[in-house]
């Protein structure tokens, strides 16, 4: 209602919703959940995944049977890195399943000091997945900024402006907050 509400107060008539899924066994319940809401009052759901799904491969296929657009990740909450196998088989298999991959990219304000998803790291996990469309959040890395020229824009992968406003520049210290 919440969402709805600022939609109209803004003038927007149609949003996307990136349920970010924390507990591995949960993943199903999220998108059945998504999925009865999916195209009600101007909001398109994604699918939520976790890495550590038991039947990470069948949910993905069960998404796209549910006509899911794509799935959300969001390596920082479900604490495993970019780079790490089981996100880069779910990458693999989304660019299969043609999905769209929507993920934060960066640090993460609530966990200061923390790095599971910088540019660089999400290189290393596109160059092993192989072809898949992926959103990275926050400009290709919040506060991680310095490095997407070097690692992301010769990948194809895009960049969203989702809470990017602020200091772009190169900082030493990824995570000092802004003055």
């Amino acid at each position: 209602e919440g969402l709805l509400r600022s939609m109209e107060a803004a003038g927007i008539d149609h949003a996307v919703v990136l349920p970010v899924a924390t507990n591995p066994v949960k993943c199903a319940s999220m998108n059945d959940t998504s999925h009865a809401l999916d195209g009600l009052d101007g909001l398109t759901y994604f699918a939520a995944i976790h890495p550590d799904a038991p039947d990470w491969h069948a949910e993905l296929g069960r998404a796209k049977q549910l006509g899911f657009k794509g799935v959300k990740i969001h390596p920082v909450y479900q604490n495993v890195d970019i780079d790490d196998a089981r996100f880069i088989r779910i990458l693999s298999r989304c660019g299969e399943l043609e999905l769209i991959v929507v993920m934060h990219g960066g640090a993460d304000i609530g966990f200061p000091g923390v790095e599971k998803c910088s540019p660089r790291m999400l290189r290393r996990a596109l160059d092993q997945a192989g072809p898949v469309t992926l959103v990275a959040a926050h400009m290709g890395g919040w506060r991680n900024w310095q490095e997407v020229p070097e690692f992301l824009l010769d990948t194809g992968v895009y960049l969203d402006t989702a809470y990017s406003l602020g200091n772009i520049v190169p900082i030493d210290d990824h995570y000092a907050p802004e003055e």
